[in-house]
């Protein structure tokens, strides 16, 4: 072999050159941090729905007792508010406390139906109180 022949021998050859894996590398750590940056904002989002879902819960669930209370006993049930709930709850394998201030109000009031709302505010969160309405009629 002469002094040109190593280089003959690795000129046919395949391969990557050193900008070529840099230019490389760089475009998967783009496409890494775009990743994590999604996944981060779904993570937020996932929290906000579930603290979201929970508090529906509860106004759905306060509606539920105040429905039960039936139609004198709703009267008393909603004097009886505003009142804060502590709810203790497991997040992230975490247990937290969170308190709730719930209020039942009765809206329009005749012989026959109450208007009734429930609504439902955790000051921790920065959602806006959330409120159920339903209708309760007189029955005999």
């Amino acid at each position: 072999m002469g002094p040109g022949s190593r280089g003959q021998q690795l000129k046919g050859r395949g391969g990557f050159s050193l900008l070529e894996a840099i230019l490389g590398a760089f475009l998967v750590s783009i496409a890494f941090g775009g990743f994590a940056a999604a996944w981060i904002l779904q993570e937020q989002a996932m929290k906000k729905y579930r603290n979201h879902n929970f508090v529906h819960f509860l106004a759905q669930q306060e509606m539920e007792t105040a429905l039960a209370q039936g139609f004198s006993g709703v009267t008393w049930y909603a004097a009886s508010n505003p009142r804060t709930l502590e709810v203790i709850r497991e997040i992230d394998h975490q247990s937290s406390t969170q308190t709730f201030d719930v209020a039942v109000t009765i809206l329009n009031e005749t012989d026959l139906s109450k208007d009734i709302k429930v609504t439902v505010d955790n000051d921790q969160d920065n959602l806006p109180p959330f409120s159920v309405e339903s209708t309760l009629f007189f029955t005999s």
